[in-house]
């Protein structure tokens, strides 16, 4: 269910805003002054059922039904934690699971399936549900992760077919993956309008859990739309129901930066987040406020604490991606950053990973094969902002200039957002 509609997609969309010299504030920090620094929850129960399942399995090692559980307990902690010390727990009992049951049982196998998402292991998750597939039981639950797997992995002709076997309007688990597919074909009112509706059901029956994931995920979408003030009252109705979501909190820190052009104010947020300082995502941020500030020292710490609690929490996989830009842009440390770009395409070989792939080409000098890339696997196949930015800039570099004006077109009819820095390239198209 956490498949996150990530707040890159909130990105999109407010371009338009930014260009307008005077944009009335949006984020007020009394709205949220009181949550700031509130900690990760981490429900007392949850730390019980853990103890209770592990002193079970202290007593008897090899019972898989113990190890079930307290897998089970450890992915439900990791999704209020955040702890990704947690979900690495879940997975290896998980496989010890699913070995001693000679991958029999379909709901261990999705449960494993589901652990993977979380940590952005599309392929071994894949393997896992089509084991889970060929049981049959619970064939509508493993329908609906494969095709979460199958958007992940640019498999876009069996995700749509799997949307016309799973059709049902009056399944809610259906309705979202409608929103998601109509997102990734354009149709962004339609998906507003199907995730609203999840909202509601949610709100109506008390499903607190699933009505935080739906306003979070409308708040990325009504940014894609421009529409910010929207934006911004879904991340606090989110905060309303969990006054410590750090992703709510980052929403509003990305309006106060990139809609209200007080990147001062985005700092405040971000650093007023208990743990700010372990948190991947945050330092990326900040490090994006720092550079529009021209703070070249800062953005430079914030990028070396990145890479190292990385390392530290073990998520390479997770950020791999993020990972290779730095070393390229950063470090100019093109040959580690063109392997991880390389790890990546081979691991999902999808129009982000390709054009992560030819962005590194064409900062490490090989315009060439930069341009092969741009042409026959990013541009024409993604309409995000970052990649028709790439696109426009390596077409550009090689003389192409009537292709990437066409695309600096595409971007300001699009309204896309791309961030200040960004924007700035964008006008110098």
């Amino acid at each position: 269910m956490r498949t996150r509609i990530g707040l890159a997609i909130f990105a999109i969309g407010i371009l338009i805003y930014t260009l307008i010299p005077k944009n009335k504030p949006i984020a007020d920090l009394q709205d949220i002054d009181t949550s700031l620094t509130n900690a990760p929850r981490t429900s007392a129960w949850l730390q019980e059922d853990i103890a209770f399942w592990q002193s079970k399995l202290d007593k008897s090692p090899g019972e898989f039904s113990y190890k079930a559980k307290l897998a089970g307990a450890y992915g439900l902690s990791f999704s209020e934690s955040g702890a990704f010390d947690e979900l690495f727990e879940a997975a290896s009992l998980w496989d010890q699971v699913n070995q001693q049951t000679h991958y029999k049982e379909a709901s261990f196998l999705r449960a494993a399936a589901k652990n993977a998402i979380s940590l952005h292991e599309f392929k071994k998750a894949e393997s896992l549900l089509l084991k889970a597939e060929k049981l049959g039981e619970g064939l509508t639950a493993t329908q609906l992760m494969q095709f979460d797997v199958a958007m992940e992995l640019a498999k876009y002709d069996q995700a749509e077919k799997l949307l016309e076997d799973l059709a049902d309007p009056s399944n809610v688990d259906y309705l979202i993956r409608l929103s998601k597919w109509n997102d990734y074909k354009g149709e962004l009112s339609e998906a507003i309008y199907l995730l609203e509706q999840v909202h509601d059901w949610a709100q109506q029956r008390n499903n607190e859990k699933l009505e935080f994931w739906a306003i979070t995920n409308l708040g990325d979408y009504y940014g894609h739309a421009g529409t910010i003030k929207k934006a911004y009252q879904a991340y606090l109705e989110a905060l309303r129901i969990d006054p410590s979501s750090v992703y709510a909190k980052k929403g509003i820190a990305y309006i106060a930066f990139a809609h209200d052009n007080q990147p001062k104010k985005a700092l405040q947020i971000i650093q007023s987040i208990k743990g700010y300082e372990t948190n991947p995502d945050l330092l990326l941020l900040s490090a994006d406020i720092y550079d529009h500030l021209g703070d070249s020292k800062k953005r430079l710490q914030q990028h070396n604490t990145f890479i190292e609690q990385v390392a530290s929490q073990g998520l390479e996989v997770l950020y791999r991606m993020p990972l290779a830009s730095i070393l390229a842009e950063e470090f100019q440390q093109y040959d580690t950053a063109l392997d991880l770009a390389r790890a990546e395409v081979a691991h999902r070989a999808t129009p982000e990973t390709y054009d992560l792939l030819a962005w590194i080409y064409y900062l490490s000098g090989d315009l060439d094969k930069a341009v092969a890339l741009t042409e026959n696997k990013v541009w024409g196949k993604s309409k995000e902002p970052v990649l028709l930015l790439h696109s426009a800039q390596i077409l550009k570099a090689a003389g192409k200039l009537s292709s990437a004006a066409k695309i600096k077109e595409e971007l300001l009819e699009a309204s896309f957002e791309l961030g200040p820095k960004s924007k700035r390239e964008v006008m110098s198209l």
